[in-house]
């Protein structure tokens, strides 16, 4: 096996910085993408529970009408 030059190490150590790097900003951005998911599915299911409950509202008003 031969001796790796010294440009080569640096070479080989910008390389694999720059993948560190890269594989960081990936989960960075999964994380970020999590996030959002929840919040959207925080969000529908507070509008899912807010139409259930103006459905039942109109029910009501409904009922009361034909009496």
């Amino acid at each position: 096996m031969s001796k790796l030059s010294l440009d080569d190490k640096k070479w080989m150590a910008k390389d694999d910085a720059r993948t560190l790097m890269n594989a960081n900003e990936i989960a960075d951005s999964k994380g970020r993408l999590r996030a959002a998911l929840q919040e959207v599915k925080s969000i529908k299911k507070e509008a899912e529970a807010t139409a259930k409950r103006a459905g039942k509202l109109a029910k009501i008003k409904g009922k009361t009408k034909r009496k």
